[in-house]
C-alpha cells in the first residue's frame, strides 16, 4: 500500500481569498473569463488579491509622502495589472489640469449616479 505524502505546511505557498470588488466599469469577465468565485453577472471590476495588511518595504510609496500629499496615516500600496483592454482603451492618469474636489465630487455623481 502506497502512503500518500502530505507536503510540510511551512514549505507551502500560501493561498490568499481574493476580494472581488465591485466598480462603474465591472463586468462578469472576472468570473466568466478568470475563473474568479462570484456572480457573473455581476458589475466585478477588480480583483483584490491581497490587501490591507500588506506593505511594500521598499521604493517610493511612504507614509511621509502619503501624510504630506494625501492628508493619509499611512502610504498606498498597489498595483493594477490590466488582464485584457478593448482596442483604442486608455489608462488614465490624473487630471489634464487641476481639479477641486467639490468639481471631481459633481463629476462623479453626474456620469456615474447609481
Amino acid at each position: 500500500m502506497r502512503k500518500t505524502v502530505q507536503p510540510d505546511a511551512a514549505l507551502c505557498p500560501w493561498q490568499l481569498e481574493p476580494k472581488l470588488a465591485s466598480a462603474i466599469w465591472g463586468a462578469g469577465e472576472l468570473v466568466r473569463e478568470y475563473g474568479k468565485h462570484g456572480d457573473p453577472h455581476a458589475k466585478i471590476g477588480e480583483s483584490w488579491e491581497c490587501w490591507n495588511a500588506d506593505a511594500v518595504t521598499n521604493g517610493p510609496p511612504d507614509d511621509a509622502y502619503a501624510q504630506r500629499v494625501e492628508h493619509q496615516l499611512v502610504g498606498k500600496t498597489e498595483c493594477w495589472y490590466v488582464m485584457a483592454a478593448r482596442p483604442g482603451a486608455e489608462l488614465v492618469v490624473g487630471w489634464t489640469r487641476d481639479t477641486s474636489r467639490a468639481e471631481y465630487e459633481q463629476r462623479v455623481e453626474r456620469y456615474y449616479p447609481d
